[in-house]
């Protein structure tokens, strides 16, 4: 491959899977290999516009560690695994969402580069079995008065987290969420 054709691919937004929450997409992140190992382009900002990170984390997790769920009214996430892989969940808590109530679980693993885009209202958490390690982008600073959660084992979430998340690592916090029910206002769907 001429260094050319390489801009070019590089250039061009990566291939994508839509799930069947609207603004939940999976990304398949460019990868260039060799006899050293890998390059990947975790993100371009015209690959997420308008949503375009502004502010990016990393989360290291310890084996069975679970975070969430957290959904924000305000910024999307853009999550990627750089080592070992992870669950992610997601359910549309949008009020009146065409897929409001609707639950779907993505594994994402290092080895195979891919990333989640999840649309503002979008409930979302991480299951790791094993370590690793995590980028997390948003596309708004971290404001404390955005970052809403429902307890991740609630049965009305209708996420179908493998029996190891039983005795999960979680924190305080997400363990003492409120259940869906109990939870404040939630985004209504602009739709």
């Amino acid at each position: 491959m001429t260094m050319d054709e390489l801009a070019r691919l590089r250039s061009s937004r990566p291939r994508s899977v839509e799930l069947a929450i609207p603004g939940v997409e999976v990304l398949e992140l460019p990868t260039e290999l060799d006899a050293r190992g890998a390059l990947v382009e975790l993100c371009r900002a015209t690959w997420v516009a308008p949503d375009t990170p502004v502010q990016w984390n990393a989360i290291t997790n310890r084996p069975g560690s679970l975070r969430g769920v957290h959904w924000h009214n305000e910024h999307a996430d853009f999550i990627s695994p750089v080592h070992g892989s992870i669950l992610a969940a997601v359910v549309d808590l949008r009020v009146g969402s065409p897929s409001e109530g609707h639950a779907d679980v993505i594994t994402l693993d290092a080895a195979e580069p891919r990333a989640i885009v999840i649309a503002p209202g979008v409930g979302h958490g991480f299951f790791s079995a094993d370590a690793s390690v995590v980028m997390y982008g948003v596309s708004e600073y971290w404001d404390p008065d955005d970052e809403l959660g429902v307890r991740w084992d609630d049965p009305a979430l209708g996420i179908p987290w493998p029996p190891e998340a039983d005795g999960a690592l979680v924190s305080g916090r997400d363990a003492g969420f409120p259940t869906l029910a109990e939870a404040g206002e939630r985004l209504t769907w602009p739709g």
